[in-house]
């Protein structure tokens, strides 16, 4: 880390009488490696006394005190934003290896949409993301602007190319409420309305036929219930 930290030794383990010693900085740098520490002792039934075994006292005391000390330092680090920070840093430069892929889309215009209306950055940044990757998932909260999103993401993949009748299902009881909603940031689309009743077995194959290049189409769930073709 770009600055030095130590733990005080009260968190270690010390007795002179076994000649045994687990300082606190052992401690904090076994923790960290995810693993329990253990203390041993001369197996007093080795007469070379190089076997040695474990000590279930003093393991019991040192984990005592490792679980304080990691409870510790989690207090101390979500007390702290500029280490959490840190933190986070040292990991994704040292051992991560995946990368979530930013999205910018603050240089990005929306021709059509009415003037008194601009996208938000969470919007923006969402729009060059279904731009690039040709989907997403907006997993926003309600009234963070996914409506106005998508329709704006959808003129654009137009103007590319890249799609020419895109189409939105939408549960049926906002059905009219999302025609409202398009019009009123794009009003000069050219949108049909495809209710149940334009569904019929004499029509909807010719309905589905003929939309114009530029019309945006928006189905309730119930609609689609049936097979169309």
């Amino acid at each position: 880390m770009t600055r030095t930290y130590a733990v005080i030794d009260k968190y270690g383990y010390r007795n002179s009488r076994k000649n045994q010693s687990y300082p606190a900085d052992k401690l904090a740098t076994t923790l960290l490696n995810q693993r329990a520490p253990k203390i041993y002792q001369p197996d007093p039934d080795d007469p070379t006394g190089k076997k040695r075994t474990l000590d279930s006292e003093a393991t019991a005391t040192i984990q005592e005190r490792g679980t304080e000390l990691a409870s510790q330092f989690e207090e101390w680090v979500m007390k702290s934003p500029e280490i959490q920070a840190e933190i986070v840093k040292i990991y994704n430069e040292r051992y991560n290896r995946s990368i979530v892929k930013p999205y910018d889309g603050s240089s990005l215009t929306v021709n059509g949409l009415a003037k008194q209306y601009q996208l938000r950055l969470h919007q923006q940044n969402a729009f060059m993301r279904i731009v690039q990757e040709r989907r997403a998932g907006l997993a926003h909260e309600v009234g963070s602007g996914k409506t106005l999103t998508l329709l704006a993401s959808s003129m654009r993949l137009q103007e590319l190319g890249v799609i020419s009748k895109p189409m939105f299902v939408i549960p049926k009881p906002l059905v009219e409420q999302f025609g409202r909603e398009i019009y009123k940031y794009f009003p000069e689309s050219k949108v049909l309305i495809a209710t149940t009743d334009d569904f019929t077995k004499t029509i909807e194959k010719d309905l589905l036929v003929e939309l114009p290049m530029e019309t945006i189409m928006r189905l309730s769930l119930r609609t689609l219930n049936r097979e169309l073709l």
